[in-house]
């Protein structure tokens, strides 16, 4: 093999191959990304749904927000604490202390 024939397969040969497959590929239609019917009309049906329940759920909160607070005197809290505390048993909450279970109940 001479110089000639090993520089003809080393070097222009792939480079002569890049540039036919780059042009190829320029000259092959694009395909453009077209929505069909049903998809557009699926898009916006999925659309209107998440700005409808946008708007109820903002329009709930509004109405929330407008509400005027119930004010109580103090008390009258006092009463519904009490009532609140009455249901239930009172339990010991700290941590690492035995207490008598059997101790008089209020």
């Amino acid at each position: 093999m001479n110089l000639f024939t090993l520089s003809l397969l080393i070097v222009i040969l792939p480079w002569l191959s890049g540039r036919i497959i780059k042009h190829w590929k320029d000259l092959k239609p694009k395909k453009s990304f077209e929505e069909s019917d049903i998809e557009r009309r699926l898009n916006e049906s999925q659309a209107d749904g998440r700005f409808e329940s946008t708007w109820n759920m903002i329009g709930a909160e509004e109405a929330q927000s407008r509400e005027k607070p119930q004010w109580n005197t103090p008390d009258e809290m006092l009463r519904e604490e009490q009532l609140k505390r009455s249901d239930a048993d009172w339990t010991p909450r700290i941590p690492g202390v035995l207490h008598d279970r059997g101790a008089v109940k209020r």
